[in-house]
């Protein structure tokens, strides 16, 4: 028997989310499945008990077992003090128990990466990309760390196969893997083909006035709050209902929006049985470009029309309308709410046809043909990739559809029509919907160097922390070539930006920037020793030049937290307090810096 190890970054009790829906369907199909989550329950066994204990006993002992038979494991632990500490050898015993060639792992979160060393290359490794992580890291403030950033593209280099959940995540992660699958959310439609059976009406939700414009899921950061409190003032007479958890958004005060609280997953078909509209306010934004939401497919297969903000993978849905803007989600919430019965009731069956293609049975079914090792075809990069462009040109005036358009234009190698997408008479503003990034890696492949500078000083208008590096790198004689890979750096293509470095390097073997410059490209690797290796080559050999020159900001704050790990703590200081007189941005990161030294060398002292 195959047996599917699936390692989650959420409780297997928390809200149904992909990594428990997988588990269903492998469980369904006969596998053993055994989950993890990363957060979540916990046990501590002593490291000689965890060696002698056999895993029949683990499952026995430490597990629960579902309806379906999915082993929902603790995490096992060796020590309370260590967090963690011991998941490496659970993972490994786990394989060994199970023979390697017959264990598929799926890994649905970045941080599970600093715990798989001990896997052999004989089981299946799959990376489950479902979020934009980067974007969790840099626009919300829920404690993730630039640490998960490398982890993921560790984990997706390593992988057997990464599979995404959004055409934007597909792009970025085939910059790191040639096995690249598509695979988006999709629904169990026998949980949600109850729309019209006669239930009990859930008594919160029976007294309220309809029509009722539904909504299910987190209030989270990615909601667009004054969007919901636009629409909400215009239409006093509709209501507003919410269900779900707050995370850390408030909805409006209103007396038309009404919050439910949380819900058991099986309750969900009876309250979206009284909606007449469900929506997705989300924000308009990079986080929300790599979403597709589970509660879109969920509320099409109830029988609901949807409203939607503009999302990539949403577009052209039958059964559901996108809005580029407040005024037009308004009014396709209008348009449902009065269309006549028939036509009505055409748009519902619209929306469970697009549903049924979205069915967890068929989107997961690839995968078992992967895990067992048959019949298994990743459609090819260009093929999918142009499929997904001609989607996209229809939406093109939109900022946002643009910005995934340079990124799949970038990606095959068509600079030119990135550059017709964003003139240079367009790059003049800041915009946060453009990726001046892919516009200026765009510019600079078609020799248009002065444009590509132009767009990089936008990218950097909000941040002074690294116009010194990239202004070093404007002086440099071979310049065009040094954006170049700062250029497929930032933009992900990381081992582009390597193969050019040391084409380089073959004959500039001591140019410190160059070595900086590998320093930070395995740096976003995760792969730290080697890291410090050329940090320490680009130190010795950095002669003249200052070192916020040879290094960006992150390698700078890499290279001191690593001399701290060696108590060096003096060059440390030495390195932070030149960076004191650069500018104000500067000074700040600086007093930072000098804060973390000398807390490391006072606990030290103690």
């Amino acid at each position: 028997m195959k047996t599917i190890i699936i390692l989650s970054g959420v409780k297997y009790n928390s809200t149904k989310q992909r990594p428990q829906h997988m588990a269903s369907f492998f469980a369904k199909k006969g596998y053993r499945v055994i989950y993890i989550g990363l957060v979540g329950e916990s046990t501590v066994i002593p490291e000689q008990e965890l060696t002698k204990i056999c895993v029949d006993n683990l499952l026995e002992k430490y597990s629960r077992q579902t309806e379906e038979g999915i082993f929902v494991l603790k995490r096992i632990l060796k020590s309370k003090d260590r967090i963690n500490d011991g998941l490496e050898d659970l993972l490994e015993k786990l394989e060994n128990h199970f023979n390697s060639k017959d264990v598929t792992f799926i890994v649905a979160f970045p941080d599970w990466m600093k715990f798989l060393d001990k896997i052999s290359n004989e089981c299946n490794l799959i990376y489950d990309c479902m979020d934009d992580w980067e974007s969790f890291v840099s626009d919300l403030d829920w404690g993730y760390s630039q640490q998960m950033i490398q982890n993921e593209r560790k984990l997706a280099s390593i992988a057997d196969l990464v599979i995404a959940s959004a055409r934007s995540l597909y792009a970025k992660m085939s910059h790191l893997n040639e096995k690249v699958y598509y695979l988006p959310n999709g629904v169990w439609n026998s949980d949600y083909y109850s729309k019209y059976v006669n239930s009990a009406i859930p008594k919160d939700i029976s007294t309220i006035n309809k029509p009722i414009i539904f909504f299910m899921g987190a209030i989270a950061g990615w909601v667009d709050t004054k969007l919901i409190r636009f629409l909400a003032e215009s239409r006093p007479k509709y209501s507003f209902v919410f269900i779900g958890a707050k995370v850390r958004e408030k909805l409006p005060q209103i007396p038309n929006i009404y919050f439910l609280g949380h819900k058991k997953y099986e309750e969900l078909p009876l309250y979206l049985s009284q909606a007449k509209v469900a929506i997705i306010p989300f924000k308009v934004n990079k986080l929300t470009a790599a979403v597709t939401p589970l509660k879109f497919y969920e509320y099409l297969s109830s029988s609901t029309p949807v409203v939607t903000t503009i999302m990539p993978d949403l577009l052209g849905h039958p059964g559901s309308k996108t809005a580029l803007g407040y005024n037009e989600f308004l009014n396709h919430i209008d348009n449902y709410v009065n269309m006549d019965k028939n036509e009505y009731e055409l748009e519902t069956k619209k929306a469970t046809s697009t549903s049924e293609e979205f069915d967890w049975n068929i989107l997961f079914e690839p995968l078992c043909s992967f895990i067992e090792g048959r019949n298994f075809r990743v459609p090819l990069k260009n093929e999918f990739i142009n499929a997904t462009i001609k989607i996209y040109e229809n939406y093109k005036q939109n900022d946002l559809i643009k910005n995934e358009l340079l990124t799949l234009y970038n990606l095959q190698s068509q600079y030119d029509l990135s550059c017709k997408l964003i003139k240079s008479k367009d790059i003049k503003y800041e915009n946060s919907l453009i990726d001046y990034i892919n516009v200026a890696l765009a510019y600079v492949k078609e020799n248009q160097l002065e444009n590509a500078i132009k767009a990089l000083k936008l990218y950097f208008k909000s941040s002074n922390l690294l116009t010194v590096y990239l202004d070093s790198l404007i002086k440099e004689k071979n310049k065009e070539l040094f954006l170049e890979i700062f250029l497929l750096k930032l933009s992900g293509n990381i081992y582009e930006a390597l193969n050019l470095t040391d084409e380089l390097l073959s004959v500039r073997k001591t140019d410190s920037k160059l070595l900086g410059m590998l320093c930070g490209l395995y740096l976003d690797l995760g792969e730290y020793d080697i890291a410090l290796h050329y940090a320490t080559d680009a130190l010795y050999n950095r002669g003249y030049l200052r070192l916020e020159e040879v290094f960006d900001i992150r390698c700078i704050t890499f290279l001191i937290n690593q001399l701290i790990k060696q108590k060096n703590y003096e060059m440390a200081e030495e390195i932070a307090l030149s960076l004191m007189k650069l500018n104000k941005e500067w000074e700040e990161k600086a007093v930072e810096l000098l804060s973390d030294i000398y807390l490391s060398k006072h606990m030290s002292d103690d």
